[in-house]
């Protein structure tokens, strides 16, 4: 082959790379969701993916699953969730009341990619009492039926702003305050976000 040839089809070949590249130079835009649950597993066992602490926050320790026969006044789980406590009866801790609140902190978390765009958080729960949330560390507004209500419609709270949310892990921060008799925490919730679509060739 002449040196004219080659040069002449290393053109070529060079011109359908580029084209090829400018093709397939982006990816399209996709969203995401993420879902998060109460009492994954059997009634009466741990839940791994949901951890308690009685200490504020130096210690946690995987919750237990209850069965709402414990506390029949409570309302269904959501969805496919289960409630869980500290400990397998419910039972508040000893003194809490009105006048002597106590407050179980539960913790879980979700990873966000490095390219992630345009988050939503939404909680749906049912706590006995009350409930807070917090998003990495950032308090999540909540709907207008709080505080939580363990009997009726579920509460629910919102978070977007895209400050509040960071790559890698996110920790969704659940304190239960309790004011005696039984207590448990029963929640849903829907991370929504956007995959931004990775340049290639570039």
């Amino acid at each position: 082959m002449s040196n004219r040839k080659l040069v002449a089809l290393l053109t070529l070949v060079v011109l359908a790379m580029g084209l090829f590249g400018s093709v397939t130079s982006a990816t399209a835009d996709a969203t995401k969701t993420k879902t998060l649950i109460s009492g994954q597993g059997a009634m009466g066992a741990r839940d791994g993916a949901n951890k308690f602490s009685l200490d504020g926050g130096a210690t946690f320790a995987p919750a237990y699953i209850v069965s709402t026969d414990i506390a029949p006044e409570w309302a269904g789980p959501i969805g496919d969730s289960k409630w869980i406590n500290f400990s397998t009866s419910a039972t508040s801790l000893p003194g809490a009341s009105n006048a002597s609140p106590q407050t179980t902190i539960y913790r879980t978390h979700f990873n966000l990619p490095a390219t992630f765009d345009s988050p939503n958080l939404t909680v749906n729960l049912h706590a006995d009492n009350e409930a807070n949330v917090f998003l990495n560390g950032n308090a999540v507004a909540c709907a207008a039926n709080c505080p939580a209500d363990f009997s009726g419609s579920a509460a629910s709270f919102v978070d977007s702003t895209l400050a509040n949310f960071k790559k890698g892990r996110n920790v969704l921060e659940i304190r239960v305050i309790d004011f005696g008799g039984a207590v448990g925490l029963d929640y849903v919730a829907t991370i929504t976000y956007t995959a931004k679509g990775k340049a290639k060739g570039k």
